[in-house]
């Protein structure tokens, strides 16, 4: 079949032959799949294109244009062998392409976040768009805007995951903000725990326990090789990234893969500190009595923050630690220690931290401050001290405006969410729901032992989970919240029961639980006897004895127990 020949209908619109139509380089969808593609070109070959494609034309090449939007439809009318393309054109600039393609077509719904964050990063490097500029144009928050941005980094195995749907939206974020490719690489893999994802809040603590081993700020030194004899030196260790630059060529030197290894040496250094605190006299506290000297002790520690001190020199680092600016060798004599969580953490004499941080310039002495104020009044003539007293007071005046505008909103918010109470006294709109459903999503998720045949989906993710809230009703919306807010509780890891089949039932999670079953008049105790009843030879044995600590918060991972299935202990040894 010949290609038909160009008519454009004037101004706008017309049948292009396909070969005179090339695809455009700024396009932010960068994934079709060929399944995609496969479905419409049969519905183009059966109906024809009924949306026509945008095109533009090229400068300087006759009845030759480049592909704006339809890229999609394009490739699909390519392999249903469409001759001629219907087709809008207009004249654009190389900016405008960018600005339409990745302004108002990211805001599409399908657009994934990757493409959409490419779509933010090219207008930012070729046409200088800023974060807020970019907020401003879409409509998205500026906390969006840089959410997006950092999944640019996500490495390529993070990346793929991404894609394919194993990797969520936040699990990605909390992956791309590991500044190092190799070690996304290991958190990934980690994360998606061979096809069993660990769930958001079980991610973000794994990340931070275990990708956080910046050497720079190990408390112990990575030079004492006797500290852990046989791990030896951190200098020397092939697991420091720096002796092995063939493999962590582009990681900082001095990142510790090993972080069992790392957390050992912590371990050993904090034993040692409180030994020799210990034989000079100096108390040290640990457990519980570590939590009471916390709460009522007036000293500080280096995880304190400047905003506690006077006369900082830099009033822009108020809220900085001061470890981020006063190094070991510069902090004064510690008066104590507390152990806790782990940790130990030296305290201080508040006055004697504020005469390190003056010694070290982060703070003024009082001293320094009269006699630079001396040396300023000398040298400032009338007009001028005159002109900056005028100043101060029109800042001190706009700094009271704010105030008065910060409390007149607290008012207007305070009095606008009492007025939501009172109009939903007597219940909740479907609509509030969904809104308390996403935010409850943000750090929990719908239980996997409630999937699929609860919620229709295969997999837990938060595009299913917020497809589902879009469109539930009242009813479905308030047990999704109660489902997620108990699902904690409902799966039990093997690792958690004792040798003798009992397991720790004392958390305020499980207790909430019970409380929740009795109120809906549901008997665990005799609904466990009844899935699991006992076998009649076997004799009773004393129960074990409830361990005091509470079961930590994990992920829901197990499957729901086949009441068919015989209790795994003897008789009488119940959790």
């Amino acid at each position: 079949m010949n290609a038909p020949e160009t008519h454009i209908a004037a101004p706008l619109f017309g049948i292009i032959p396909r070969t005179h139509i090339r695809l455009g380089i700024w396009n932010p969808r960068k994934r079709i799949t060929e399944a995609e593609l496969q479905e419409l070109a049969e519905s183009i070959r059966l109906h024809g294109l009924m949306q026509p494609i945008l095109v533009r034309p090229i400068a300087g090449e006759d009845d030759m244009y480049e592909l704006v939007f339809g890229e999609r439809r394009f490739r699909a009318a390519e392999i249903a062998a469409l001759d001629g393309i219907p087709c809008q054109v207009r004249v654009m600039t190389d900016k405008e392409v960018r600005i339409a393609q990745n302004i108002e077509n990211l805001q599409r719904q399908d657009v994934h976040p990757i493409e959409e964050a490419e779509g933010y990063e090219l207008l930012m490097r070729e046409d200088g768009y800023t974060a807020d500029q970019l907020a401003e144009e879409t409509g998205k928050s500026r906390s969006y805007i840089y959410g997006r941005l950092k999944l640019c980094a996500l490495a390529p195995s993070a990346r793929e995951a991404f894609y394919d749907g194993k990797l969520s939206a936040s699990a990605a974020l909390l992956v791309a903000r590991i500044p190092v490719e190799s070690l996304q690489e290991h958190a990934t893999q980690e994360i998606l725990n061979d096809g069993d994802p660990m769930s958001y809040r079980a991610a973000v603590e794994h990340i931070q326990e275990r990708y956080m081993l910046n050497l720079d700020r190990a408390r112990f030194s990575i030079k004492d090789a006797k500290l852990v004899k046989e791990a030896g030196s951190c200098e020397e260790c092939p697991k420091r990234t720096g002796n092995q630059p063939m493999i962590y060529g582009d990681v900082s030197a001095d990142i510790c893969t090993d972080p069992n290894c790392f957390a050992s040496k912590s371990r050993a250094h904090d034993d040692k500190v409180l030994e020799k605190a210990q034989k000079k006299g100096i108390p040290v506290y640990e457990g519980e009595e570590a939590k009471e000297f916390l709460d009522d002790t007036e000293l500080v520690s280096t995880d304190d923050r400047l905003y506690q001190f006077e006369r900082k020199v830099d009033l822009t680092a108020y809220n900085k630690f001061i470890e981020d600016v006063l190094p070991p060798e510069q902090l004064p004599t510690p008066v104590a220690y507390v152990r806790i969580d782990g940790k130990v953490k030296p305290m201080f004499e508040p006055t004697a931290m504020q005469v390190a941080l003056e010694k070290a310039g982060v703070c003024e002495s009082e001293e320094a401050i009269a006699a630079r104020q001396d040396a300023q009044r000398a040298s400032v003539d009338p007009a001028k001290a005159a002109e900056q007293e005028e100043k101060k007071r029109q800042q001190e005046e706009t700094l009271q405006r704010k105030a008065a505008a910060a409390d007149a909103e607290t008012n207007v918010r305070v009095t606008a969410y009492r007025k939501i109470r009172e109009a939903f006294k007597s219940g909740l709109p479907v609509a509030a729901w969904r809104v308390l459903a996403k935010e409850m999503l943000i750090d929990h998720s719908a239980p996997n032992t409630l999937l699929p045949d609860v919620y229709q989906w295969e997999r837990n993710s938060d595009e299913d989970t917020i497809a589902f809230i879009e469109q539930a009703s009242a009813e479905e919306l308030q047990l999704l919240v109660m489902d997620m807010m108990f699902g904690n509780t409902l799966s039990v890891n093997q690792w958690e029961v004792h040798e003798d089949g009992g397991f720790d039932d004392e958390s305020e999670e499980y207790q909430a639980f019970i409380a929740l079953a009795a109120s809906a008049d549901v008997d665990i105790d005799a609904l466990r006897t009844e899935m699991y009843p006992p076998e009649k030879n076997d004799e009773p044995t004393e129960a074990p004895k409830k361990a005091k600590a509470g079961r930590k918060k994990k992920t829901d991972t197990t499957e729901t127990p086949d009441p068919a299935v015989a209790w795994p202990f003897p008789t009488g040894v119940r959790p």
